[in-house]
Order: C-alpha cells, then sequence, then structure tokens
C-alpha cells in the first residue's frame, strides 16, 4: 500500500503527494474522481511549488486528460510492482488496473494475479527485443 508524505487541499480538491520508484508524484481527488499528475518531481518542495502556481488558476476544470491520468480508484489502495502501479476498480471487484509510471501505458483485466503475469510478459519481450537489438549489426 502506498503512503502519502503531504496533503493539502486546493478549493475543493484534495491532493496528496507520494514517493513512487524514487520521484515524487501529485495525486488528486475531486468531484470527477481520482487523478495522478503525469509529471514526477525531484521532490516534495517542487511538488508543491508547481500544484499552487499550476492549479490555483483552475477551479473549474483541475485535471485535464493532457496532465493528470485518471485512476480507477484511491491511489493508496495501490501496489508497486515492476514500475507498475496496480490497483483494483473501484466498483467493479473483479477488475484491475495498472499503471506504467515511466510511460503512462495502462492495462486492464480480470485478477491481480493475471496482470501480473501481463506485466512479466511485457518485460520478458523488453529483455527479448533488447538482446536481438544488440546482436544487430555486431
Amino acid at each position: 500500500m502506498l503512503k502519502s508524505i503531504e496533503t493539502f487541499h486546493l478549493w475543493e480538491n484534495q491532493f496528496k503527494i507520494y514517493q513512487i520508484v524514487g520521484t515524487y508524484r501529485i495525486a488528486g481527488t475531486g468531484d470527477r474522481g481520482y487523478f495522478l499528475h503525469r509529471k514526477s518531481f525531484s521532490d516534495p518542495e517542487a511538488c508543491i511549488l508547481w500544484a499552487w502556481l499550476e492549479l490555483s488558476d483552475r477551479r473549474e476544470d483541475p485535471f485535464p486528460e493532457a496532465e493528470w491520468l485518471p485512476l480507477c480508484n484511491d491511489i493508496t489502495r495501490g501496489e508497486l510492482y515492476r514500475r507498475w502501479l496496480i490497483l483494483p476498480h473501484a466498483t467493479d471487484g473483479y477488475r484491475w488496473n495498472a499503471y506504467h509510471l515511466p510511460t503512462h501505458l495502462q492495462l486492464t483485466t480480470t485478477g491481480r494475479s493475471h496482470l501480473h503475469r501481463q506485466i512479466d510478459r511485457l518485460a520478458a519481450l523488453k529483455t527479448a527485443s533488447r538482446k536481438s537489438l544488440s546482436g544487430v549489426g555486431a
């Protein structure tokens, strides 16, 4: 389970800062659901500064999809697996979502163990393609 290191409110939205895979990320909760900002920060102070500078003007729509990744559930219910954030779906107990934090790729499937297997397969394919490319032109 992920634990926030800082919480603050802006308008009627709540924002939390999390340390995830060596960087800091901002998650937000509003009337439209849960969101994770696509940008990562080097320290928590940079998160807070960015939030106050960028979000103070956005009372109408603080979570535009170009900048915020919509999540299926509260980030505190998540776990990290191979740089993927894995969350159970908020309303469908059979579905699970995974978000690859560096690339923002998303997977949805039934069952957490099935998600782990899909992520393992993707990692194996990535490793195999790197090996085959390293042999090209040698």
